[in-house]
């Protein structure tokens, strides 16, 4: 998947994996995620991971639309994807 770094893939394999969801994540672990990768601050809040997820009317994403939730939230709050990428893919 360009663009979203193989270390972010791996992280969202193994998040899924401990979930055992089946490769899908539901908002709640992403924004779990994000407050681990400490991304949750006064720039990023739950309403806009939501208003992001809501998007894909689904109660859980593959990571494909995962990559696509993060470019949509990294759009939104002016945040560059890398930063995004780089700050998820040590964390869990």
């Amino acid at each position: 998947m360009p663009g979203c770094g193989k270390n972010v893939q791996n992280q969202f394999e193994a998040l899924t994996k401990l979930a055992n969801s089946y490769q899908k994540i539901t908002l709640e672990q992403i924004n779990k995620w994000l407050t681990d990768a400490k991304l949750m601050s006064e720039k990023i809040k739950p309403e806009d991971t939501k208003s992001c997820f809501d998007k894909f009317k689904s109660e859980t994403i593959d990571f494909a639309t995962f990559h696509k939730f993060l470019h949509e939230l990294s759009e939104r709050k002016g945040i560059p994807i890398s930063e995004l990428e780089e700050k998820l893919a040590p964390c869990m």
